[in-house]
């Protein structure tokens, strides 16, 4: 499943960016600058600003009082942190989130993976001529739907099939 960010001047985003700046008031985020989770590794995370991207870690406070992995921030979220070198950061504070896309953790009974936040739209690309498989893409379409995400299917490699297993599948 590839997640992509659609970021536009649509209805949808201007509702998102206006609760985003009524979150930033009421929790007096004013002297923090405002990022980006693009990429985690563990409990490290890469933080895209306007000012450039930023190596970040979260504050023990966070680590601390976390109940679950949700807690943590994830690809997708946008977090209030501030700088302390010219590519180091801290995130203080998680944005609330607008979607969520979490599945069952791999060997860990009752543990939510998050994989990504603030999606709009995910492609759920598969080949047709050897690996298609429909039970993957009903599992697909039913994380986007659950997770409020708007599913995009692309059939790829229909020229490399006949036209016997066209009618077929």
């Amino acid at each position: 499943m590839t997640l992509i960010y659609k970021k536009n001047d649509s209805r949808r985003f201007r509702i998102q960016q206006k609760k985003l700046d009524a979150f930033r008031i009421e929790q007096k985020l004013h002297d923090f600058d405002l990022g980006r989770i693009i990429a985690e590794h563990k409990e490290r995370y890469t933080v895209k600003t306007t000012q450039g991207e930023y190596e970040a870690e979260i504050t023990g406070n966070m680590r601390f009082s976390a109940l679950s992995r949700e807690d943590f921030p994830a690809v997708g979220d946008w977090v209030a942190m501030t700088t302390y070198d010219s590519d180091s950061a801290i995130i203080y504070k998680i944005l609330p989130r607008f979607s969520i896309v979490k599945r069952q953790a791999v060997g860990q009974f009752g543990e939510i993976q998050v994989i990504a936040t603030n999606i709009d739209y995910a492609f759920l690309v598969q080949a047709v001529d050897r690996d298609f498989n429909i039970n993957r893409l009903e599992r697909y379409l039913t994380i986007c739907y659950s997770s409020k995400v708007s599913p995009i299917i692309i059939l790829t490699k229909t020229d490399l099939i006949n036209e016997q297993e066209k009618k077929l599948r």
